[in-house]
């Protein structure tokens, strides 16, 4: 019983870590396309697109957050349970 909290605990701290992997990839993407964007060209769809894609990672990021909060604080319960 108690190994599986603990490999409960385990899957939620890889999945906090693979989304926050996830955000800062997107992140990333996002700043080259701005970095190659040419400020001359101001299309509102390609602003959209941006703003989008960073509310995204934003959501990635505390996603990733809250699963590693997670699974951090199912671990030391799994633990001390022990």
């Amino acid at each position: 019983m108690i190994i599986r909290e603990m490999l409960k605990s385990v899957t939620f701290l890889l999945m906090g870590v693979v989304f926050i992997l996830t955000a800062l990839g997107v992140m990333s993407g996002l700043i080259a396309v701005g970095a190659l964007t040419p400020s001359s060209s101001s299309e509102l769809l390609t602003t959209l697109l941006i703003v989008a894609g960073w509310a995204y990672a934003i959501l990635l990021l505390i996603t990733g957050l809250l699963a590693l909060l997670t699974g951090g604080a199912s671990l030391i319960e799994s633990v001390k349970l022990k």
